[in-house]
């Protein structure tokens, strides 16, 4: 029985979120597996893997203080760049102790050694800049930290429907496509008329910030609203407004506000896109401040008419309601996203 020891980013929800497929792909394959994270991300998980080990990695504290990416760039570099160094650091130690064949890193640098055959999961080969001299440079950034790993995996599909196009492109000989993850499962359940679902993640300041603006229109007066924080601070929002209010969403209750819902509202992170995507549902995306991936990924789901995408800093109640008229005239196409992660892991096992 091949062991792996399976690394998660903890910044949002959506990293671990989009784990849990790949996990259950893993067990089910007969791998023997242990996690490691930090955070929400590593509560979450136990609470989904009760019985699997995990591990104590370090974790990143990235903020979003600024709105623009060069505010924030610097902080970010350096903060990624000490815990990429402290978590290495720490697989040392982990692998002293569980002597993994495989390691699977979504998204955390650190997250390699020597001894194991080494596999980074991401849909970003390149950030998505403006200026082509700084777009290059971060190919090049990105592309040598990878050289550290022997297969890097994008959560996409190789087709017309492909949501990253620019920011996975040009794939190398190690990438491999292994279609949309997502934890949710299509549920066949009627929209509720006049339902608005607000659903919230990512860093702070910036996630509170987007739930203090969007509770500050007073969508209740017009709409059914439930506003799933994806946050938990053991305080409850101070309002006495008529709103449906959930922390944290088991994948149960997420899957059916989802699929239920007329109308959402959501940060366009990808681990979102993902969800909405294999549920076939529409949204109105609103990339977070200084995350030129967000704006890329917004803009892109507009384009493939999934959604609407608002920048925040246009977002009034008036464009909200129209966004929302722009969503119910949009006719979803079904599409059956192909998925070749079971091919993949099972290749593994070889």
């Amino acid at each position: 029985m091949k062991r792996v020891l399976f690394c998660v980013l903890n910044w949002g929800l959506g990293h671990a979120t989009r784990s849990v497929p790949i996990l259950e792909v893993l067990i089910n394959e007969g791998f023997e597996v242990e996690m490691a994270s930090d955070g929400a991300s590593l509560a979450y998980l136990s609470e989904r893997f009760p019985t699997m080990k995990s591990h104590q990695l370090p974790g990143y504290d990235v903020q979003y203080a600024s709105t623009t990416f060069w505010g924030n760039a610097w902080s970010i570099a350096s903060k990624v760049s000490s815990a990429t160094q402290r978590e290495h650091k720490s697989i040392d130690e982990i692998v002293a102790q569980f002597k993994p064949d495989i390691i699977i890193s979504d998204n955390r640098y650190g997250c390699y050694h020597t001894s194991a055959h080494n596999i980074f999961i991401t849909h970003q080969l390149q950030v998505p800049l403006q200026n082509s001299v700084l777009r290059k440079l971060s190919r090049s950034m990105i592309r040598q930290k990878l050289k550290k790993f022997d297969e890097v995996w994008i959560p996409d599909v190789d087709r017309a429907d492909r949501v990253t196009r620019s920011m996975s492109s040009p794939l190398r000989e190690n990438c491999k496509l292994i279609g949309m993850l997502s934890q949710l499962n299509s549920k066949p359940l009627p929209i509720i008329k006049n339902s608005l679902l607000v659903l919230l993640s990512g860093p702070e300041p910036a996630r509170t910030v987007l739930e203090s603006k969007l509770l500050d229109f007073n969508l209740h007066d017009k709409y059914d609203v439930t506003l799933i924080r994806g946050f938990s601070d053991g305080q409850k929002i101070q309002s006495n407004k008529q709103i449906n209010i959930i922390d944290l969403a088991h994948h149960e209750a997420l899957e059916t506000c989802i699929s239920s819902s007329e109308i959402i509202i959501c940060r366009s992170g990808y681990s979102t896109i993902m969800d909405l995507t294999c549920l076939n549902r529409s949204a109105i995306f609103i990339p977070t401040p200084g995350q030129p991936e967000q704006k890329e990924l917004g803009a892109q789901m507009h384009e493939m008419k999934r959604g609407v995408c608002i920048s925040q800093s246009d977002l009034t109640m008036k464009r909200v309601e129209e966004g929302i008229e722009e969503i119910r005239n949009l006719q979803i196409r079904s599409t059956q996203m192909p998925n070749s992660l079971v091919q993949e892991i099972r290749r593994l096992k070889e």
